[in-house]
């Protein structure tokens, strides 16, 4: 196994957990501060099909990674 899809199964665990406490998502994404370096690095580091699998194979991991991308449209529309 792949050490980016041993980062994205634990990133996937973690966020799976936080969710079972019914943690809202700005919680969620202050829990979650330590593995953004790990997904950013996953990020830069696969394919544009390797995530496509990665997602579809751990949709906890997508829809943290979806919470992430609206961050980052939220925090571009501000700047403009």
């Amino acid at each position: 196994m792949r050490d980016d899809e041993t980062k994205i199964m634990a990133i996937d665990a973690k966020v799976k957990a936080l969710r079972a406490k019914n943690t809202d998502d700005m919680m969620l994404l202050t829990e979650m501060i330590d593995e953004m370096l790990f997904f950013r690095e996953i990020m830069e580091n696969s394919k544009p099909e390797q995530l496509n699998a990665y997602c579809q194979k751990y949709t906890i991991f997508f829809y943290f990674a979806k919470l992430l991308e609206n961050l980052a449209d939220t925090l571009a529309s501000a700047k403009a």
